[in-house]
């Protein structure tokens, strides 16, 4: 049994009496203030306020051997470790990266749901080994909570990585498709299968690794770099390994396809003199004739593949400098005046100085021609 201490200083025995009058109940107040409060200095401090007001039973007074109770004692020590659970458990809550604002909340109010069936349940209790059994259960309930979020934690981070590896796959399977259906001798395909597949692997593994949603986007982004990649190697090794004849063929065809479309938006712009555009016109037939010209004195499919690029970039330029000039001259004629009509009818002036003469000579006895 344990030894029961004796207080020698009446004002220490009128304290342990009051602390066994709001033990449990400082501790239900203590829970719902958001267990910001250790529970023993609460349950000290409401006891000194009692003892202050002379709350206590005069008969605690006389008594030489007071005690405090043993089983308010285990209560006090139950709601304890239930408070200090609880905060250590909301903490990590809290630090969880990938849950909702909502979710956090959420579970921050399960805790403290659980912070009060608990002292509830230890305030019922009648033995100290009950109450420090129902404090026992009130921890584990806690940390049960704990356990539930790090699932909804992690369940975010799972869904995130499912959908990132399935990007990666997609893009892998689409180069995957141009290999086999290209032409290429099968060393090459294999060679670039093998790169393929790496890549994939390595970029599946940072997502699997990956703790957080930023890790798992950084990862993916990294993965589809490196896709992006090989698939430029493979449209290099069938521009290299496409017989020549066909490559030229391929690259004048994009170049005139590339003319007929700059052709086609300069005829949308409205604003430019016939001058000007008579002048990008020949620019674009011009360009064309020279990236044909250098396609057919190309040696390799890799260099009938870069001026065909080349020539469609600078159609691209003439036809930019062609809108901005049109965009330029727009903005010119919005500054004359509105009120002035913005195009001359002579016609309509023709017909009216016709008009008039023809009044003129009536009146003076002169016949008009007709």
């Amino acid at each position: 049994m344990r030894k029961k201490t004796i207080c020698t200083d009446i004002r220490c025995r009128k304290k342990h009496s009051a602390i066994g009058k709001v033990g449990v109940a400082a501790l239900i107040t203590v829970s719902m203030t958001g267990l910001t409060y250790p529970v023993h200095a609460f349950a000290e401090e409401t006891a000194e306020q009692h003892v202050a007001q002379g709350d206590v039973d005069s008969q605690d007074q006389n008594l030489e051997t007071n005690v405090a109770d043993p089983v308010d004692e285990a209560k006090r020590a139950a709601g304890k470790r239930v408070y200090q659970a609880a905060k250590m458990v909301d903490a990590q809550i809290q630090n969880l990266p990938n849950l909702t604002t909502q979710q956090t909340n959420d579970f921050s109010n399960q805790v403290n749901s659980e912070v009060m069936k608990a002292l509830a349940s230890i305030n019922a209790t009648q033995t100290p080994d009950d109450a420090m059994k129902a404090g026992d259960a009130g921890v584990v309930a806690i940390e049960g909570v704990l356990k539930e979020a790090k699932e909804a934690d992690e369940k975010i981070l799972e869904n995130e990585r499912h959908e990132a590896i399935a990007t990666i796959k997609k893009k892998m399977k689409s180069i995957s498709n141009t290999i086999a259906t290209s032409e290429l001798p099968q060393a090459v395909k294999d060679s670039l299968t093998k790169s393929l597949n790496d890549q994939t692997d390595e970029a599946i593994h940072a997502i699997k690794s990956a703790n957080s949603i930023k890790a798992i986007d950084n990862a993916k982004a990294d993965g589809l770099a490196s896709l992006d990649k090989v698939a430029q190697d493979v449209q290099a090794a069938i521009v290299a390994n496409k017989p020549l004849e066909q490559a030229k063929k391929e690259a004048i065809e994009a170049v005139e396809a590339a003319g007929q479309k700059a052709h086609e938006k300069l005829d949308t712009l409205t604003h430019l003199t016939h001058d000007e555009y008579k002048r990008f016109s020949d620019m674009i037939d011009n360009q064309v004739k020279t990236s044909i010209d250098a396609i057919n004195q190309a040696t390799t499919s890799q260099q009938t593949r870069e001026c065909a690029e080349e020539g469609v970039a600078a159609l691209d330029s003439i036809v930019q400098m062609a809108c901005n000039l049109d965009a330029q001259n727009a903005e010119n004629n919005e500054t004359i005046d509105p009120d002035l009509p913005k195009t001359f009818d002579a016609s309509g002036l023709a017909s009216g100085l016709a008009a008039a003469a023809g009044t003129i000579l009536s009146a003076l006895g002169i016949k008009s021609k007709k």
